[in-house]
């Protein structure tokens, strides 16, 4: 038996199994100690984590900690302190640790999504942890958009920086490209390079920042200009609008991530529209973005994956580009895409004889195109590493005419927090961060107000479109 303080009741020795039933018997032992004047010892017992925060740590390790203290209470060996050396996973925070009152006046842009490489299966340690989080989340909310992510599953940026991204973070301009094509062919294969262009390398374990309401991204790239706003935050709705004014090119997007836990992964369909305008050809380019999915088990990966359409009615043309998911172990080289291009038939898809071209390759490395049945004359289409090469963070050209809800002001904070692995200034910041834009929502619904976007409008329920029709996206602060 271990040391006994004077007066303790054996029973008090016991340690419960029951994480909360331990916490409140350690609770009452320390009440009942306070009043008699029990001096702590000077490595005093520490409590042990939430039943919440228990219900994150990986599951064999929670079993091995109640397993280790009940056998070694057993053997009379006392333990004074239980250490978790892994960053705190609970997310919630007393009050007095208070909010932030105004939003930062710092500004921080880092590297745009798949300016490094992330070599797969480098964030396993997260696995256990991670289902942890996704089975408490759902048990509380029943919606994963409402999870609260702790900051050590945060990467530093928020969804809706991602989205703009994946339009202009590319060294190369195959945007500006898309209507330099002298045929309807030329440009739709144009634009089914431009297509693969915006999809970047997912990382597993991290998630983007969860947008606010009216969040922007604005941001200038050569002669290409783009305006991005969170235009609902529940559910999330982001809406992008960019102009090229010297090729008469526009682009409108909006989508909305709707994931969904299947037990042993992430899989998050990415609804909304893409739109590609051409006005110099009058041509109108429909776009479907694949979907992601965030494998759990048996083997971690991220990936890409479904069935896109890029299509143009006005010429008559479709391509149909498959992002095909990796076996149940990951198996293979690089992320497989295959794709047909053809006339467009009545169903949407390529009409019977109508096909032209075959499309095969990896969107992660190279894509090339044939003829159809001539594979031995391939030619190259897209070229990842060359197109991603050296892209880097925005530059802030106008510090004070940056917005005051621009993405790269309003998670500043909290990005150089997660930057210098600070996770309880994090946490403090983020909840910050979360609480003030709670407390705006609350105020104006007792108000009677509701949000209004400041760039776009819904034209009709779910389809967003920018308020200023022939009007262009002006010159930004932050210049890539």
């Amino acid at each position: 038996m271990g040391h006994r303080e004077e007066g303790q009741h054996p029973k008090e020795e016991i340690v419960h199994k029951n994480p909360l039933l331990r916490v409140l018997s350690l609770q009452a032992f320390r009440s009942k100690s306070a009043k008699k004047g029990t001096v702590a010892e000077e490595h005093e017992v520490a409590p042990r984590p939430s039943r919440r925060s228990l219900t994150l740590l990986p599951f064999k390790r929670r079993a091995s900690l109640d397993r280790k203290q009940v056998g070694d209470k057993k053997e009379g060996i006392e333990h004074k302190q239980v250490v978790d050396e892994s960053p705190s996973l609970d997310a919630e925070l007393s009050e007095e640790e208070g909010e932030l009152s105004a939003p930062s006046d710092d500004i921080m842009c880092t590297e745009p999504a798949g300016a490094a490489a992330h070599p797969e299966g480098s964030q396993k340690g997260l696995v256990p942890r991670m289902l942890g989080l996704l089975r408490s989340g759902l048990a509380a909310t029943g919606d994963l958009t409402k999870l609260q992510v702790p900051p050590q599953f945060n990467m530093p940026k928020s969804q809706l920086q991602l989205y703009g991204e994946a339009i202009y973070a590319c060294n190369q301009t195959f945007l500006a490209a898309c209507t330099e094509g002298a045929s309807p062919l030329d440009r739709l294969l144009a634009v089914v390079r431009w297509h693969l262009s915006t999809v970047r390398s997912p990382l597993f374990g991290k998630a983007p920042y969860n947008p606010i309401e009216g969040e922007t991204h604005h941001v200038s790239a050569g002669g290409l200009r783009l305006l991005a706003e969170q235009v609902s935050h529940h559910p999330p709705v982001s809406a992008i609008y960019a102009s090229h004014p010297s090729k008469q090119t526009r682009v409108l997007w909006q989508h909305q991530a709707a994931p969904r836990f299947t037990g042993s992964a992430v899989e998050v369909a990415i609804r909304g529209r893409r739109r590609l305008f051409l006005d110099a050809h009058g041509e109108v380019y429909e776009l479907d973005s694949p979907n992601l999915s965030f494998r759990l088990l048996p083997t971690p990966l991220a990936q890409w994956t479904g069935h896109t359409r890029v299509v143009c009615e006005a010429s008559g043309l479709v391509a149909l580009v498959h992002f095909r998911a990796k076996g149940a172990f990951g198996w293979g080289k690089g992320q497989g895409v295959s794709g047909k291009v053809g006339r467009l038939g009545a169903d949407g898809g390529i009409k019977k004889g109508g096909e032209m071209l075959t499309i095969e390759g990896h969107w992660d490395g190279l894509v090339h195109y044939s003829v159809k049945g001539s594979k031995k004359s391939m030619t190259l289409l897209y070229d990842s590493a060359a197109a991603l090469r050296g892209i880097h963070a925005p530059q802030v050209a106008s510090k004070t005419d940056v917005a005051q809800l621009e993405s790269c002001r309003v998670w500043a904070p909290l990005s150089k927090a997660l930057l210098a692995s600070d996770w309880e200034t994090a946490r403090k910041t983020k909840k910050g961060i979360e609480d003030r834009q709670r407390r705006i929502r609350r105020e104006r619904k007792q108000g009677g107000g509701a949000f209004v976007p400041a760039y776009f409008r819904e034209k009709e329920p779910g389809e967003w479109v920018w308020k200023g029709p022939g009007t262009e996206v002006q010159d930004a602060p932050l210049v890539f």
